[in-house]
């Protein structure tokens, strides 16, 4: 059990929210129950096990707090990009528990979630650049800013070559960090921020406790969806998505 630390961003939080938060988009599998101002988190680096080790995960979150399913105001899910594969079984497992527990589901960007987490770490922040190696060749791209200790996304996400992306002048004046896996596998593209005011963060994969401050801005929000009106994210037109019946 980890209690909410006021300086990472967690302030927002109701005493009356309780948000179970799944994510797989990437190499890494994880889960995070808020519940009471306090989270429990599991994290699981096994890429191939996805499947196998989400459903025990939740369990275990569950019964730390003491609580049920049922208990749950609302999922929250990274909805990609990333994994086909990890997107696809995140979004099947929300899917069939929010039904089963006629509860809304809260979108999450992956590429947010990593951005937020920056911002836990180094508050002082104002430009973050997300990149998660996407294979082919290219990379998810987003640029975020920090407005009240909250991600918001500058532009669109995109899935890009990094040679197209070094074009398009993204550099930024302002205290920048880059995080994923996307700056490891293309160390060019690091050459978008002046190093001055870079932040080389070691966050290469979004986790699902990070995901904890946006959904509960988006709680706030009431940017709520219904369990079959749930959309991953992929950004490859040529990915195609069925939703679960």
């Amino acid at each position: 059990m980890r209690a909410i630390d006021k300086e990472i961003g967690y302030t927002k939080m109701k005493p009356y929210h309780k948000i179970l938060a799944v994510d797989s988009c990437t190499e890494i599998c994880s889960v995070a129950l808020l519940s009471d101002q306090q989270y429990w988190a599991q994290v699981q680096d096994a890429p191939r096990d996805h499947s196998k080790n989400l459903l025990p995960m939740i369990d275990e979150v569950l019964d730390q707090a003491g609580i049920k399913l049922d208990d749950i105001d609302a999922f929250a899910l990274t909805r990609g990009p990333g994994s086909f594969t990890g997107v696809r079984i995140g979004t099947s497992i929300v899917q069939g528990l929010a039904f089963g527990a006629d509860k809304p589901v809260i979108e999450v960007s992956s590429l947010a979630t990593m951005a937020q987490r920056q911002i836990h770490q180094h508050p002082e922040v104002k430009d973050i650049f997300c990149a998660i190696d996407a294979r082919m060749g290219e990379v998810y791209f987003a640029h975020y800013t920090q407005k009240q200790g909250i991600a918001r996304l500058v532009g669109e996400e995109s899935v890009v070559a990094p040679e197209i992306l070094l074009t398009k002048g993204v550099e930024s004046n302002n205290l920048t960090a880059i995080v994923g896996t996307g700056f490891v596998t293309y160390p060019e593209l690091k050459s978008m921020v002046q190093k001055q005011n870079l932040i080389e963060s070691d966050i290469d994969y979004p986790v699902a406790e990070d995901m904890m401050t946006l959904a509960v801005d988006l709680f706030a929000q009431s940017q709520l969806k219904s369990a079959m009106d749930v959309q991953p994210i992929y950004l490859r037109n040529t990915v195609a998505w069925k939703k679960s019946t």
